[in-house]
């Protein structure tokens, strides 16, 4: 029940059309990649896994489906956020590159 509530607050504090827009890739979000929900689920995946919109939402409050400069470029980077993401940026297996902008927190964990 705490991982629902935990969700509920995200959604309910971002509002519920924002992400919902978000997630279909309306407004300034035009070119990120779509989702149905926050939590998907796959003939591979059954159990289900988060969306990176999700991973967004619950680290720096925007729901946004991809970590690139061209979902970011709506962001204002004047202020840098709190955590950054690190992931392996693999572009052969298709995975996202991180957006300057979450490249450079204000927390560096190095």
């Amino acid at each position: 029940p705490g991982a629902v509530l935990f969700l509920y607050s995200l959604v309910l504090t971002a509002g519920v059309e924002a992400v919902r827009s978000s997630l279909c890739g309306e407004g300034a979000m035009l070119g990120v990649p779509k989702a149905q929900s926050l939590i998907a689920s796959t003939p591979h995946q059954p159990g289900g896994f988060c969306e990176v919109a999700l991973v967004c939402l619950a680290a720096f409050g925007r729901p946004i489906n991809s970590f690139e400069d061209v979902a970011w470029s709506a962001v204002s980077s004047s202020v840098r956020p709190a955590v950054g993401a690190l992931t392996t940026e693999d572009t052969s297996l298709g995975e996202d590159v991180v957006s300057r902008y979450l490249r450079s927190p204000a927390l560096p964990a190095w």
